[in-house]
């Protein structure tokens, strides 16, 4: 900038002459200095050829403006309009670092965030995130899960996230893990129940909105309806049944019944009666109505 200035000056003093071409040429002095960007020497050349008039009769106010006008021209040379910005420039999907960003683009469609209500459970559920191990979402998310519609996420298994990427949602997510529960946690995962016992849990603790037998009440939809348990795992309706949907009003475990929280037994029976609705498509149940004996 300090060179800009002196070349200005000295144009200010001494006046560029013109070639054959009618082109004008820098002092000597100028052109002495070191080389001026291409860009730079452009605008310059540009200025040079608008302030000609004052060549002619350089006036000491007028040389002065002129080379005011110039500085400030040049000045914002470098930054052109419409030239994008530093964080506007493309980069590659796999260079991205922000879990907003990254959790927006690959994971709010389905599980949602704040007012934002999707088709699965929402990753800010409190009691959710309370029970769920930080290795679960780490390979719920690089590999998919199996017979559900969660796909694979990991470049490996064919998607477009890294693993650090995975690692970054994974944090990002358990960052919103309350830091106490006021309950005894259930465990995440557990075996099945027994599914007569979970048909009374559940008219005990959700007849009330999902109606008698599940199939819908004035509250809330079917939880046995063919498609939806098509859709979802058995660990899934495990979590639903552990955490709930407060987004859509579902209580937790704890909430469900007046007065206490479900036992561990109950959440295994009541998964297990849900899980003991999948029917194929002649109407017969695809597991069998008890648990095997040993």
């Amino acid at each position: 900038m300090d060179f800009l200035l002196r070349s200005l000056r000295s144009f200010a003093a001494n006046p560029p002459s013109k070639e054959a071409g009618g082109t004008p040429t820098l002092p000597a002095t100028t052109m002495s200095a070191p080389t001026v960007s291409a860009h730079i020497g452009h605008c310059l050349l540009f200025f040079l050829r608008s302030l000609r008039s004052f060549a002619a009769n350089p006036f000491p106010r007028a040389s002065a403006a002129a080379a005011i006008l110039a500085a400030a021209a040049l000045a914002g040379c470098d930054a052109p309009p419409g030239k994008p910005k530093p964080e506007s420039k493309w980069q590659p999907a796999t260079a991205i670092t922000d879990f907003a960003t990254l959790y927006n683009q690959n994971c709010l469609a389905c599980h949602g965030a704040g007012a934002v209500v999707s088709a699965s459970i929402s990753m800010d559920t409190p009691t959710y995130l309370s029970v769920v191990p930080r290795d679960v979402l780490v390979a719920a998310t690089a590999h998919g899960i199996a017979r559900s519609a969660m796909p694979a996420f990991s470049t490996a298994a064919g998607g477009p996230l890294t693993d650090a990427q995975i690692e970054i949602l994974a944090d990002g997510i358990l960052a919103k893990k309350p830091a106490a529960s006021a309950s005894a946690l259930p465990p995440y995962s557990a075996a099945l129940g027994n599914p007569s016992a979970g048909a009374s849990a559940f008219a005990v603790a959700c007849a009330s909105c999902h109606g008698a037998g599940g199939t819908g009440g004035d509250k809330a939809g079917s939880v046995v309806n063919p498609s939806y348990l098509a859709l979802v795992s058995d660990q899934y309706l495990r979590s639903i049944v552990i955490a709930g949907r407060p987004e859509l009003g579902c209580p937790d475990f704890a909430s469900r019944t007046h007065g206490r929280a479900l036992t561990g037994d109950e959440i295994s029976d009541v998964t297990a009666w849900l899980v003991s609705n999948r029917k194929n498509e002649f109407g017969e149940p695809l597991v069998p109505a008890t648990p095997p004996q040993p």
